[in-house]
This record gives structure tokens, C-alpha cells and sequence, in this order.
């Protein structure tokens, strides 16, 4: 036994067995699982953590000995049913508390690799019926944000009940992701991994899977060169829209300065967003072509933090002329449109949409269809008395945009209402005697 008296198979010995040489605690005691969610709690609570990912969140295997608690507090459940549900429960509990304190907080667990057995991919071992684990489950019900499924095997048929196919498993858990993400767990611990993660990567991304996770961190410098080849650019996390829609505003007042081979860029932080959040990170992008296409990683040349507002490039050559964009990010990755560059006289793909729109008084809005933002452009000739609102065509909610004096010149708006329904929205815009109607479709 551990020494410290406080360490909990001292404190609380009941609650914990051995198995295989392991402490396990037992999740079907409301107890345990009070207790083991205050210690995440507190992890939440005291530190600014980017994500909580659960391991071994499941039984150690069919024979633990939990007949007392399961005598106690089954109520008539039958005890395979009983079990999962207790670590389900407890995962539920978790990630509500943990949204209610800080909802951008990533959940999420590594769960056995094979989750039920399939051809192809027999075992004993299924993280459903051996260990009662129903990951699944927590991504359908929406109580976990990803999964990193442990796929430690190689690529190609099953030559042994330890040997399940790589490819076929990805494809299994990818296909379920029930809108929410899938990161491939690939096990570079293992030697015959090791020779083959460059394929496993590509299997995974041909899949579908929103991601890969590499165990062990030891282990990454033996595969760096694999690593590089299939990684070529920086990259932004795909955004999690089921908990924060909105993106924050692009970063104001961008300006650069040459000197040298070297380009300085200055921007300020924008106004807060419709939901009150401030970027948690910027990127800047960098290339020979105007505009700058954000959707391109190679694009990207740096990820900073909210706290820095200025880049010093040196990378460039005398021989290109390289436009610039930044965009502002926020914890959830939801990217803003980017903005502009006023020295090089860039503009960006939404500026340049919208201005193709002019001189009409209202813009039709960009992107549509839409799924979270979409973007208005109108122009003034002089001061006037400007409203604008929406209203879905079906439910006939209405969110009024702007009702007030506004200056002459061209001016920019954004909508994004996560209580609006998919549909046909249309946007009405009166000044003076004028009335302009368009129609916009949310996704």
C-alpha cells in the first residue's frame, strides 16, 4: 500500500481492490464516484486546463468482485447493464459540472480500441462487453466532446486474436462520431507501429477521423522523420460548434512595416463577439497570392497568443512580394474572417464579396448558406436612421441587428444566433423611405 495516509487505499480501503497488481477503484459506489469527480472538479477549479481526457474510465474485466455493491445498489438492473451504466453516470456527471464552470473545457477519454468485436476484429478484450465501457454512447448522449480510441495494432488482416486490423477499426470508430470528433490513438510504443505510422495517419485521414493522438511522447522522436513528411504545415483544431457557435471578431487596425527582408505586423484586439468572448489565440497568415486564402494551412505562419499583437516575420526574400491577413481564434476554434492589411492594399475574400456588392445599399450576406456567421456589408451616403433586422420565415423569430444614427460610409455587421432554426432568414434593412429585403439560409 501506498505510505501517505491520505492516498485513498488507506483512506478509504473499501473502496479499492487489487487486480492484476493494480488499485482499481469501485465505480459502482455512489461514493467513489462523488469522490473521483470533486478530484477532477478540482483540477478545473484550480487550473487553467485546455481539456480533461479520462483513462482506464471503465472495469479492469467481467470478473471484478463487486457482488456487495451490486447486491446494494442495482435495484433490480442486470449487472452487465448496472456496470456500464455506473461509469456512464459518472462521465455524465462530470462533463455537466464541468460545463457549468468552464464550458470550453474539452472532454473527452482514450477507451479500448475495439468496442464491440467485428470480422476482422475478434477479441475478448471489446471495450462493451468485456470492461463496460459504452464510449459510444457518451458521444451520441453528448456527455464527451471526443474520443481517442486506442487502435495499438497494425495495418492488414488479423493474423492472431492480439492482432486486429488497424484500417478496419479506424473506419468502425470514425463512423461513429455522432457530429461530435474521433482522434486515431496510434501506438508508436510498438516497434511494427513505428514502421508504419505514415500509413496510419493516411488511414485515419481517409476515414475521416478528425485527428490523431500518438502514445508515447517518448516514442515521438523515433517516428519524427514519418512525423515531417505527413505534417507539412501548422494547423488549426477542428472547432467543437456543439459547444461555442460563435466566432470572436477579426483583430482591428492591422498594420505593417517593411524593413529590410523582415515585415513587421501590429493589430488590436477587437470588441468582444455576440457572445462576450475575446480571441484566445491569433494566426497570421502569409502568402505570395491577394487575398489570402485562410482555408489553406500552408498559409499559416504563425499561432500566437491573445496576449501578443505583433509579428516580425523574417523569413521572406527579396524576390517575392507576400500579402498578409490575421484572423483571431477562440478556445472552442471557431476562426473569424480575416482582415485586412491597409499598406498592401489587401483585401480579404469576405471584404472583397462584399464590396463586389456596392453600390447597392444592402449587401447580400456572406457566407450563405450559413451555419454559425454570415456577413453583412451596407453603404451610407450620409448620416441616416438605419434599421435592420432578421426574421425566420417559418417560426418568425426576430432579432433586431441595428436600430439607431449611423455614420455615412460603408459599415459591416455580423449575425449569429444559436436559437435560430435552419431555414430561410430574411433581412430587412429600411433608412428613410428605402426598404431593402434579402434572403439568407442557415445550415
Amino acid at each position: 500500500l501506498p505510505v501517505n495516509p491520505q492516498h485513498i487505499t488507506r483512506k478509504h480501503r473499501n473502496w479499492v481492490q487489487q487486480v492484476d497488481g493494480e488499485w482499481w477503484i469501485d465505480m459502482g459506489m455512489p461514493d467513489v464516484r462523488d469522490y473521483t469527480q470533486q478530484v477532477v472538479m478540482e483540477i478545473i477549479q484550480k487550473y487553467d486546463v485546455d481539456g480533461i481526457q479520462f483513462d482506464f474510465i471503465r472495469y479492469p474485466n467481467d470478473s471484478f468482485n463487486d457482488w456487495e455493491t451490486f447486491l446494494q445498489f442495482s435495484d433490480g438492473m442486470p449487472r452487465d447493464e448496472w456496470r456500464r451504466n455506473n461509469i456512464t453516470s459518472f462521465v455524465k456527471n462530470c462533463y455537466e459540472e464541468i460545463h457549468k464552470e468552464k464550458p470550453w473545457v474539452k472532454v473527452g477519454s482514450a477507451p479500448i480500441g475495439i468496442y464491440q468485436s467485428m470480422n476482422g476484429t475478434q477479441s475478448s478484450f471489446a471495450g462493451y462487453s468485456k470492461v463496460f465501457q459504452d464510449s459510444r454512447r457518451w458521444l451520441k448522449a453528448g456527455i464527451h466532446d471526443y474520443l481517442v480510441p486506442q487502435l495499438y495494432w497494425s495495418i492488414g488482416d488479423q493474423k492472431n486474436p492480439n492482432d486486429p486490423d488497424f484500417e478496419m477499426l479506424c473506419y468502425d470508430w470514425a463512423g461513429e462520431n455522432y457530429g461530435r470528433h474521433v482522434y486515431a490513438g496510434i501506438g508508436i510504443y510498438k516497434n511494427i507501429i513505428r514502421s508504419e505510422t505514415q500509413d496510419q495517419v493516411e488511414i485515419s485521414r481517409n476515414a475521416r477521423a478528425q485527428g490523431q493522438v500518438f502514445f508515447r511522447f517518448e516514442n515521438v522522436g523515433a517516428v519524427l522523420a514519418q512525423l515531417q513528411t505527413v505534417y507539412h504545415d501548422k494547423s488549426l483544431f477542428p472547432p467543437m460548434t456543439w459547444k461555442d457557435a460563435i466566432s470572436p471578431l477579426p483583430p482591428e487596425n492591422i498594420a505593417s512595416e517593411e524593413k529590410n527582408l523582415s515585415t513587421t505586423l501590429r493589430w488590436d484586439s477587437p470588441k468582444p463577439a455576440d457572445d462576450g468572448e475575446l480571441p484566445f489565440w491569433y494566426v497570421v497568415y502569409r502568402s505570395i497570392h491577394n487575398p489570402v486564402d485562410t482555408r489553406k494551412a500552408e498559409n499559416i505562419i504563425a499561432i500566437l497568443s491573445s496576449r501578443q499583437r505583433m509579428f516580425q516575420d523574417e523569413t521572406t526574400t527579396g524576390s517575392k512580394k507576400y500579402f498578409y491577413t490575421v484572423t483571431s481564434l477562440d478556445r472552442c476554434g471557431n476562426e473569424s474572417v480575416s482582415t485586412i492589411e491597409p499598406l498592401r492594399e489587401q483585401q480579404t475574400f469576405l471584404s472583397r464579396y462584399l464590396k463586389q456588392s456596392l453600390p447597392q445599399l444592402l449587401s447580400q450576406n456572406f457566407p450563405n448558406p450559413f451555419t454559425s456567421s454570415t456577413y453583412f456589408s451596407f453603404e451610407l451616403p450620409s448620416r441616416s436612421f438605419v434599421r435592420i433586422s432578421v426574421q425566420h420565415t417559418v417560426t418568425q423569430q426576430e432579432t433586431l441587428l441595428v436600430n439607431g444614427m449611423m455614420d455615412p460610409g460603408i459599415h459591416i455587421i455580423s449575425f449569429n444566433d444559436k436559437k435560430f432554426p435552419a431555414g430561410k432568414i430574411e433581412c430587412r434593412m429600411s433608412t428613410g423611405n428605402i426598404l431593402v429585403q434579402k434572403i439568407m439560409e442557415k445550415r
